[in-house]
């Protein structure tokens, strides 16, 4: 097994593009995830006696948070899973490029941390 980053953080122009690209990665059967939604817009900072406190505007956290978006990492991708991944962003931008098959089938990561789990 080899560390991985916990994220791997990847911004776009706008929400309409990260939208569109990660719709593009999830085609390809590649997992991703919006960038944390900021924590003074959390609905449980509108409650009781914290009402007001978080009246704060944090433009560049809110902004992150709709062009973000992490790319999959975790100690059980390969170099082909990562050629992989990026060879279906490269698509993306230049669709004449070419997409190979997926090195993996769908729920590959989740079989393999269970093989750990029930081994422990």
């Amino acid at each position: 097994q080899v560390d991985a980053p916990w994220v791997f953080g990847v911004e776009t122009r706008d929400r309409k593009n990260r939208d569109a690209l990660r719709d593009h990665l999830a085609a390809h059967g590649i997992e991703t995830r919006n960038y944390f939604y900021p924590l003074h817009l959390e609905p449980v900072n509108f409650y009781g006696d914290d009402v007001g406190i978080y009246d704060v505007e944090l433009p560049h956290s809110e902004h992150l948070a709709q062009v973000g978006f992490y790319l999959p990492t975790h100690s059980f991708l390969e170099r082909v899973d990562t050629q992989y991944i990026c060879s279906v962003i490269k698509a993306y931008f230049q669709p004449a490029s070419a997409v190979g098959e997926s090195p993996r089938n769908k729920g590959w990561a989740d079989k393999e941390r269970s093989k750990i789990l029930q081994a422990s």
